[in-house]
């Protein structure tokens, strides 16, 4: 049985746990520089799109070719939308009347009816300026399925490769990438970060932001860099300690030299969280390996699918002000920002042992009882 990569999966847990800090901060400071330094997480998810494409094509390929447990590709693909979807579905059912009320405040029966559809669907990301109805993190999940849809082919094609062409393909995307981003720039772009951005966006922005089909391209980008790990014995790679540290290092230096999240997501951070992640997967003796494969950052990792859900509909219940006036009779938050945090990480936890986890149960018994 081919070994879990423990790492890759506790990393999960501090890309999402900075979107979750993200997404509320400015109630916790007005700081500019702290602000633009826990607000990139726009940049940050171009990091899980490659994660989810390097841990998939991990699970399903090694040298030989592709797992056996691919050979029935429908059940493949069933499986994987359903693992997603019954957690998300759960969301809306849970906080449901929640976002029915915000929309009825704010806008119309018609407007309610479209964002359920569109957040029941998981269509949303399709249509870039109504990425962020209902449960905003959702969005992901959106462009996420069709990525599990065009993976079995994708690996097949990619399986034929050699270790040349799957480096010359990699870097061909990622130019591309860059090139998509710099025409963006070069007539829209702004120097500011994503979180910081105007909220009355651009269609080209938001496009590059929410479309699954640039987003794919990350998740591409994963595939075949673990198809270059898996076809490489040995590599030559710097101490794990080193990218962390050139990481941390381009989040702060765009601090003093403020880029387009954009530029910033496709030239600096997803190379480098991509070779971080091949380090993780080649050298599991290294102190950072071995450190995120402590059973607690397991754990965490574990249950950050579940925070990643579910934080931004708590965030609401504190922090929007329509909902602590229907709530709480008030517009002003009362929830200190470390109390968002511990109560989100206690949800997620218990979200995952009582909702996620029966729920995946049920999925796996489904699936065999097609065979």
């Amino acid at each position: 049985m081919k070994e879990r990569l423990h790492a890759l999966g506790s990393i999960r847990f501090f890309l999402i746990f900075y979107i979750v800090v993200a997404h509320f901060i400015q109630v916790a400071t007005k700081n500019h520089q702290i602000l633009l330094l826990l607000k990139q997480h726009n940049v940050i998810v171009g990091a899980f799109f490659v994660l989810s494409g390097y841990i998939l094509t991990y699970a399903y390929s090694d040298q030989e070719g592709i797992s056996p447990k691919l050979s029935d590709i429908k059940g493949f693909i069933l499986g994987r939308i359903l693992r997603v979807y019954f957690p998300h579905l759960a969301v809306l059912l849970i906080f449901g009347a929640m976002f029915i009320a915000i929309d009825q405040h704010y806008g119309s029966l018609w407007i309610t009816v479209r964002n359920f559809l569109l957040s029941v669907t998981l269509t949303q990301a399709w249509f870039p300026k109504l990425a962020m109805v209902w449960n905003p993190p959702s969005w992901f999940l959106s462009a996420l399925v069709p990525m599990y849809i065009f993976f079995p082919q994708i690996l097949r094609i990619m399986i034929t490769l050699r270790r040349q062409a799957l480096v010359k393909a990699f870097f061909s995307i990622l130019l591309a990438m860059l090139i998509l981003k710099g025409i963006y720039i070069f007539y829209e772009g702004h120097p500011v970060h994503e979180g910081l951005f105007d909220p009355r966006t651009t269609f080209f922005y938001d496009f590059l932001r929410f479309s699954p089909l640039i987003n794919l391209m990350e998740f591409i980008l994963g595939m075949f860099a673990c198809r270059i790990a898996i076809q490489h014995d040995r590599m030559n790679l710097p101490a794990t300690f080193i990218t962390v540290l050139l990481i941390i290092g381009t989040i702060f230096y765009s601090l003093i030299f403020p880029l387009s999240d954009h530029l910033l997501r496709s030239g600096m951070i997803i190379p480098l969280f991509t070779v971080l992640f091949i380090q993780l997967h080649k050298m599991p003796h290294s102190l950072t390996s071995r450190i995120l494969s402590h059973r607690v950052f397991i754990y965490l990792g574990n249950i950050s699918f579940a925070l990643f859900l579910t934080h931004g509909p708590i965030g609401q219940i504190f922090y929007k002000k329509v909902i602590l006036k229907m709530l709480f009779a008030t517009s002003t938050p009362f929830m200190p920002f470390i109390g968002y945090l511990a109560l989100s990480i206690c949800f997620a936890s218990l979200f995952y042992h009582y909702v996620e986890l029966p729920l995946g149960k049920r999925v796996v018994s489904f699936m065999r009882s097609r065979t």
